[in-house]
């Protein structure tokens, strides 16, 4: 709460609204303090922002008519706020007052409002501050009318809130966190006639409220109600208006409204109703409108509502009802709307709604209707709109609405019509309005179904499989939409006679062509929607023969359509220019993403981008197999085109005034048939990329103005030819270029004719085919036969070198050939020629086994036979069984190493203390290193020996190679993917040993080895 304020900041402050106070008592001259902001706002309103700073800011509004002022405190200003109203001084102009977002005042109301007459007051506490609860002091002294304390999170309520407040008319508790309120609370206001306590936490009203003979509206929606006690209205018996949407309630006490024999209007709405009392409206007869719609397992009574003669109003939408009791609105002669949408409706009733004869809307939309009796709306003279919208509805009786004749809106979309006969057939016109009968599978509409309709103004045909609009419209129609069906042409009577229309919508549907005709329209600014259709042809040519029949342009839209960019669309070229120009035309057209479908070289380029230019036909008439015989539109030219490799001679036949015609890239040889008349008018004969090698100037049409012969085999022009070009063909232009022309001393007249004609354009491409980089008109034969007698000698030079050259190379590679294979071997030079075959080709053994005494069992039970005995099968150089007797040691172990391709080394605890081991590795490593190859194969036999009794050399090895071991299971795939690469089942000429007759090949794990090169 506020305090007092006592600083020179507070005073300055209550200063500054004591002159606006002052000011308003006045005579309204507005004399505006230096630290306020005053703004006159809409009629007889004046809008004040005073502060010192700005977190020390108020905004006052000051209604003279209504006598209300409303007080704004934005920033939760720090001033005294009973100083503040105290001194304002409007006591003969004030009667309501407004404190929203300020702080509660410390005093009673009355005391800064004891010279003002008000008589509302009303509440509001900052959003981040709420009050929680209010203390019954604060409204001591005052004399209100009406109170309002919505939106302040309160908690609680006082019983004796309003006990200071006898004449109170009007409470707001709205918006609260109020979960109760107290027996009793409402006793000491008898004059009450609004109470409003919506959207609190209220559970159960389980008393009654009290006894207020004046109250009449009463607002307890947006609550968490579950009960409701049968005598909690018993003191409202003169309730008009009850809202209770929005809470939780599940069931009701038959005797709940039995009191409020006054009631009007019933909201029940949004609840969770379920079995409804049967007579639970028995005492309200005056009952105008019943809302009981979203209430999702409601059950509805027989007599629930019957014979409420004063209903006007009943919604029961949303409540998932399959079925509606016979006899459920029966008397009920003055009821004007009924709304039974979103429900689960399957059938009606005939005489449902026999008696509601003063019907003006009905709403059965969103249920499950197939059908409906014929003569249910027989009683229905006054209806106006009714909506069965999202149905199953599969025909429409020609009765249904016999007796509607007052009908203004009729929706029926969204159901499965197939087909439409004379459904508004009555004995007088149809008032109808708008129909829509948009999303269903409507095949077929009778040609009359509309004429009854004479004040139809929307009809919407929409998303449905209409093949054909050959039905009659009414004369006052403003809007059709046809879009989303299967169309195929423009009806023919749109154009006639609707005058008031505006909008047509055909988009979405299968229009093939567009004529001038279909466009023209008696109305003013129709827009007409042809948008996403087939249009491929758009033909405007009778659009000279049309004249204006409204004072408005036409708008057609024509976007999204596969447009055929040919010679037909060259009024539509010219129509577009007329619009850019702000000619006169009959209808405008909108072209917008109309790009071009076809031909190919125009597809995607946007219509407004075409010119006439681009436009051509294609001509079927006398047009040669396989060629393209085109009409274009600029100039009317007539071109023939016959694809790459299709023709080989002159084509036999060509349209009428063909005048180009193009034959390249084929196989044409001669040029007869070039002369016969068909080819008369030809001025343009493009013959690139043929083999022609001859010209005979006299065959060629007098009207060609324009030859290409370029790419062809020309080598020489004889001189009759040449002289024919120069002088009875003068104006022929030539293209020569590409031709392998030959340039030599025997025939140079080429050259000088060159000089003498301007009619060849493309000399520059005239290249002589003997001589590189030498173009026909520079070619000096003088000079050309000194330069290729120098040439000629220097070529024969430099041959008989490198023929020399070569046949002492080849010589030298045949004889050193395995010693130069090594030296590249060995340095990595030219491998595609070298392989490890290449450098081992002389070598005995494909691997030297070198190993520990104490290892041989190992090696004669398993290394031994895993490599000599399985394929691909090994040659292995063994101590004991391939070593010569009697040699020195050392040059058994260098010559064993270099005659083996590898080198395994079975490393062990034995293997590092024998003397013969080490040398052997150090030899096997020396000959690795030399070769620069990898041949040694370390096996670890049991744990690998520690590093300190290797020696060096070893101890590096170990530490820088993968090294295989035996307890491996991939041991054996590794090792033999180290071994030389050797084809499986390849004969081996030292694997082959021949056993004597009667004597077994002993296995070399029965092998019993003795050796001395073991220390």
């Amino acid at each position: 709460m506020g305090q007092p304020g006592t600083n020179k900041s507070d005073t300055m402050k209550f200063f500054v609204l004591f002159l606006i106070s002052q000011f308003l008592t006045a005579t309204w001259t507005l004399l505006c303090p230096d630290t306020c902001i005053c703004v006159p706002t809409a009629g007889q309103l004046w809008h004040f922002t005073c502060s010192e700073s700005l977190e020390d800011e108020i905004s006052l509004t000051w209604n003279s008519h209504s006598q209300m002022i409303s007080i704004t405190c934005d920033q939760n200003p720090v001033f005294n706020l009973t100083q503040l109203l105290s001194n304002f001084g409007l006591s003969k102009q004030i009667n309501a007052v407004f404190l929203q977002s300020c702080p509660l005042p410390s005093k009673p109301f009355a005391q800064f409002l004891e010279n003002i007459n008000v008589t509302e007051l009303y509440f509001t506490a900052p959003a981040d501050r709420p009050l929680g609860s209010v203390n019954a002091d604060l409204f001591m002294g005052l004399d209100l009318q009406k109170l309002g304390l919505g939106r302040n999170g309160l908690f609680k309520v006082p019983f004796d809130l309003l006990s200071n407040n006898k004449h109170l008319t009007f409470v707001d508790l709205s918006a609260n966190q109020l979960d109760t309120i107290p027996m009793g609370f409402f006793n000491s206001s008898p004059l009450l006639t609004v109470v409003n306590m919506a959207s609190n936490h209220l559970r159960v009203l389980n008393a009654p409220l009290g006894h207020l003979p004046h109250l009449k509206t009463l607002y307890l929606h947006n609550n968490e109600l579950v009960s409701i006690s049968g005598d909690a209205f018993s003191g409202l018996k003169n309730l008009q208006f009850l809202d209770l949407q929005g809470n939780y309630l599940e069931q009701i006490d038959p005797d709940t409204f039995t009191h409020l024999v006054n009631l009007k209007e019933l909201r029940l709405f949004s609840n969770r109703l379920g079995e409804l009392p049967a007579g639970l409206l028995r005492t309200n007869s005056r009952l105008n409108f019943l809302d009981l719609h979203d209430n999702p397992v409601l059950q509805l009574p027989q007599n629930l509502v019957a014979n409420h003669t004063y209903l006007r109003k009943l919604n029961i939408a949303g409540c998932n009802l399959s079925s509606l009791p016979p006899y459920f609105l029966q008397n009920l002669h003055n009821v004007t709307n009924l709304d039974f949408s979103l429900n689960n409706l399957q059938n009606l009733d005939e005489n449902l709604f026999k008696d509601v004869a003063q019907l003006v809307s009905l709403t059965l939309a969103h249920n499950r209707l197939a059908t409906i009796p014929a003569k249910i709306l027989r009683s229905q003279t006054k209806l106006e709109q009714f909506d069965i919208s999202h149905n199953r509805l599969i025909n429409i009786s020609d009765e249904t609405f016999e007796n509607a004749h007052s009908l203004l809106n009729l929706d029926m979309s969204h159901n499965r019509l197939i087909q439409l006969e004379n459904p508004f057939n009555g004995d007088t016109r149809s008032n109808l309005t708008t129909l829509r009968i948009n999303n269903n599978v409507l095949t077929s509409i009778n040609r009359h179904a509309f004429i009854p309709c004479i004040y139809l103004q929307i009809l919407d045909l929409s998303i449905n499989q209409l093949e054909a609009a050959d039905f009659q419209l009414p004369q006052r129609l403003v809007k059709l939409n046809m879009s989303h069906n299967a169309l195929s042409e423009m009806p023919l009577t749109l154009q006639q006679w609707l005058q008031n229309l505006q909008n047509l919508d055909f988009s979405h549907n299968r229009i093939k062509m567009l004529s001038a005709p279909n466009l023209q329209f008696y109305s003013d600014q129709v827009t007409i929607d042809l948008q996403h259709n087939n249009i491929s042809t758009i033909d405007l040519s009778l659009e000279q023969f049309l004249t204006s029949s409204s004072n408005g342009t036409p708008i057609a839209r024509l976007g999204f359509n596969p447009i055929n960019c040919d010679c037909h669309i060259r009024y539509l070229l010219t129509h577009m220019r007329y619009q850019l120009q702000d000619r006169d035309v009959i209808f405008r057209l909108d072209v917008q993403n109309l790009p071009c479908a076809s031909p190919p070289s125009l597809r995607g380029k946007e219509i407004t981008t075409v010119t006439e230019s681009d436009l051509f036909c294609t001509v079927h008439e006398n047009c040669p197999e396989p060629c393209q015989c085109l009409l274009r539109t600029e100039g009317f030219v007539t071109e023939v085109r016959c694809p790459p490799n299709s023709v080989s001679e002159i084509p036999s036949i060509a349209p009428i005034n063909t005048t180009i015609v193009d034959l390249s890239k084929n196989n044409i040889s001669s040029l007869d048939g070039i002369q016969d008349p068909h080819w008369s008018n030809l001025s343009v004969l493009i013959l690139t990329d043929n083999k022609l090698s001859s010209l005979d100037v006299d065959i060629l049409p007098q009207s060609l103005t324009a030859l290409h012969v370029d790419g062809n085999k020309f080598e020489r022009l004889n001189p009759e030819t040449l002289d024919s070009l120069l002088t009875v063909r003068s104006n022929l232009l030539l293209w020569l270029g590409n031709n392998p022309w030959l340039c030599d001393c025997a025939d140079s007249i080429l050259e000088p004719w060159l000089e003498l004609t301007a009619n060849v354009k493309d000399v520059h491409r005239m290249e002589c085919a003997n001589l590189p980089n030498v173009t026909v008109a520079r070619y000096d034969c003088e000079e050309w036969t000194n330069i290729n007698a120098k040439l000629i000698a220097g070529l024969v030079i430099i041959a008989i070198f490198l023929t020399i050259l070569i046949s002492f190379a080849g010589i030298a590679y045949y004889k050193y050939l395995h010693e130069i294979r090594v030296w590249l071997y060995s340095h990595q030079w030219c491998m595609y020629l070298v392989s490890e075959k290449d450098v081992d080709a002389d070598k005995q053994f494909d691997a030297f086994i070198s190993f520990s005494q104490e290892d041989m069992d190992w090696v004669a039970t398993n290394l031994m036979p895993g490599l000599e005995q399985h394929e691909p099968h090994y040659r292995l150089c063994i101590h004991h069984r391939d070593w010569l007797v009697g040699e020195w040691i050392p040059d058994q172990i260098v010559r064993s190493v270099e005659d083996s391709c590898r080198t395994i080394v079975v490393l062990s605890t034995n293997f590092i203390r024998s003397v013969w081991g080490r040398l052997e590795f150090k030899t096997a490593h020396h000959q690795a290193l030399q070769d620069r190859m990898n041949r040694v194969i370390v096996i670890v036999l049991g744990e690998v020996p520690p590093k300190d009794e290797m020696d060096p050399d070893m101890r590096m090895y170990v530490g820088l190679n993968t090294y295989l071991r035996w307890e491996d299971p991939w041991f054996w795939k590794k090792l033999r993917y180290a071994m030389p690469h050797k084809p499986v089942g390849a004969n081996d000429p030292m694997m082959t040993t021949v056993i004597p007759k009667g004597k077994k090949h002993k296995r070399s794990s029965d092998i019993k080895v003795k050796t001395t090169t073991s220390l």
